[in-house]
């Protein structure tokens, strides 16, 4: 049957007929179906390594976005008084500019004032924001201690 097929195609098409004699050559003629069986096994092998490598990837990437998006307090300290910054930060914003501009949204007293924090200046408020940032503790505070003044500046409710 295969070779009657084979003869057919030559006569009508001579250009295609080596292609359908490797095709045929593949599935073994009719005689066998080891050679299907094996390209067949190896390409759903290969298909499902390529399908596990996406879902670690997948697992990889939602695992890094969701320690992104924790949350991190920012809290100013005088003694036992405390002023919790009113919106938390995300951890991917988490930088020493947006602590500033989030500080700096804080309402003063004084109208129209800049507010001043001398611990802004230090090398420890620099590692403490690395620190938070590289941890991997999810219900993190940044606390920045203040002396009076520097606490006294800002006009919200202490905590």
């Amino acid at each position: 049957m295969v070779w009657l097929i084979y003869i057919k195609l030559h006569k009508a098409a001579p250009a295609q007929c080596e292609l359908v004699a490797i095709i045929l050559g593949l599935l073994g003629g009719g005689r066998s179906w080891d050679t299907l069986f094996s390209i067949l096994l190896n390409l759903s092998s290969e298909l499902l390594a390529v399908g596990l490598l996406f879902f670690i990837m997948k697992l990889t990437l939602e695992r890094a976005l969701a320690h992104q998006n924790e949350k991190i307090s920012v809290v100013l300290c005088h003694g036992s008084e405390r002023i919790e910054l009113p919106v938390e930060l995300r951890r991917a914003e988490f930088t020493r500019a947006e602590i500033l501009g989030r500080v700096g949204m804080i309402p003063m007293k004084e109208q129209g004032a800049r507010f001043s924090i001398g611990h802004f200046n230090t090398l420890d408020f620099l590692r403490a924001i690395n620190t938070i940032a590289e941890s991997e503790a999810e219900d993190s505070v940044l606390s920045i201690p203040c002396n009076e003044e520097e606490f006294s500046q800002f006009n919200l409710p202490k905590n």
